[in-house]
């Protein structure tokens, strides 16, 4: 009977874990999508980067998890998370 319990013990903690693992995701997710709807194609941004400094482009595609940014100066594309990016 007590191996029984511990069984059952151990599959509710395994279901616990896994609907916060869910959870999570889906609170990223939300997240993500919230900070992309800020931002249009063809808007001018900046980011930092630790090698280049202050980086400023126009954002030429918008993905799942990125954003593509096209530079200014250099003409290098960057895919970068919406939460680096600022409005010019």
């Amino acid at each position: 009977m007590t191996s029984m319990m511990d069984e059952i013990k151990k599959r509710i903690v395994v279901l616990s874990y896994q609907e916060m693992i869910e959870l999570q995701k889906w609170l990223r997710d939300q997240a993500n999508i919230k900070m992309k709807g800020e931002f249009k194609v063809g808007e001018q941004v900046w980011f930092e980067t630790y090698r280049y400094g202050r980086v400023e482009g126009k954002i030429t595609k918008i993905n799942p998890k990125t954003v593509g940014v096209l530079c200014t100066k250099t003409k290098l594309k960057w895919k970068v998370h919406p939460s680096y990016l600022n409005k010019v």
